[in-house]
This record gives structure tokens, sequence and C-alpha cells, in this order.
């Protein structure tokens, strides 16, 4: 695998896995 195919790849993993994270941060920066 290219190098920034494993780049991105490991990106969307860790979007995929930090995702309900993510959108517990958004829900509490939201007045």
């Amino acid at each position: 695998m290219p190098a920034f195919a494993r780049a991105r790849h490991q990106q969307l993993t860790w979007i995929i896995e930090h995702r309900g994270l993510l959108r517990r941060v958004a829900e509490e920066a939201q007045p």
C-alpha cells in the first residue's frame, strides 16, 4: 500500500474510532 494511501486509511480509521467522542465534543461546544 502506498504511503499516502496508508496515511489516509489511518486517518479514516481514527475518525471512525473517535466519531462518538467527536460528536459528544461538538454537542458540548454548542451553546
